[in-house]
C-alpha cells in the first residue's frame, strides 16, 4: 500500500522499504546546558548537533523505550556530559550519570528497556601513525 501518513505515529506490522533518502529529525544548533542533569538541555529530535557548549555543560537524553534511537554530534569546542532522563542509565552506569563526549565525536544511542540507554560503539579506524582515520 501507499500513501502519507499524518500525525505523530504510525504503527506498522510489515517490513518499511524507503527508496531514495529518508530525513531524520534534526535540531542543527542546539546549545548545551547546565553542569547537571536538571540543567541540561533536553533533546527533542532523533539527530542532534551541538553546535555551543563550555566546558562541562550537558544535554539531556529524552525518556527511552526499547528500540528508540538518538545520535548526537558534538560540534562545539568543549567536551559535553550526556544525561539519561531522571531515573534512567546509560550503560551500565548508576542511574541518572553522565558519559562524555569530546569535541568533533559523534555517539548513538539505543534504548534497550523502559529505563536503559546502550551506546553503540562504532568501529574506529587508525592509519598505521596511530591517527584515527573515521
Amino acid at each position: 500500500a501507499t500513501g502519507a501518513f499524518t500525525g505523530t505515529t504510525a504503527a506498522l506490522s510489515s517490513n518499511i522499504s524507503v527508496a531514495g533518502s529518508s530525513t531524520l529529525s534534526t535540531s542543527a544548533t542546539v546549545s548545551a546546558a547546565g553542569t547537571d542533569q536538571a540543567a541540561a538541555t533536553g533533546l527533542t529530535s532523533t539527530y542532534n548537533i551541538v553546535t555551543t557548549a563550555t566546558a562541562n555543560q550537558g544535554v539531556k537524553l529524552p525518556d527511552t523505550a526499547a528500540g528508540l534511537e538518538i545520535t548526537i554530534l558534538n560540534d562545539s569546542a568543549n567536551t559535553i556530559k550526556i544525561y539519561p532522563t531522571t531515573g534512567e542509565s546509560i550503560d551500565a552506569g548508576a542511574t541518572n550519570a553522565s558519559v562524555d563526549l569530546a569535541s568533533g565525536h559523534s555517539l548513538k544511542l539505543v534504548g534497550v528497556a523502559a529505563t536503559k540507554w546502550n551506546r553503540l560503539v562504532p568501529v574506529v579506524v587508525y592509519d598505521a601513525s596511530g591517527t584515527r582515520v573515521n
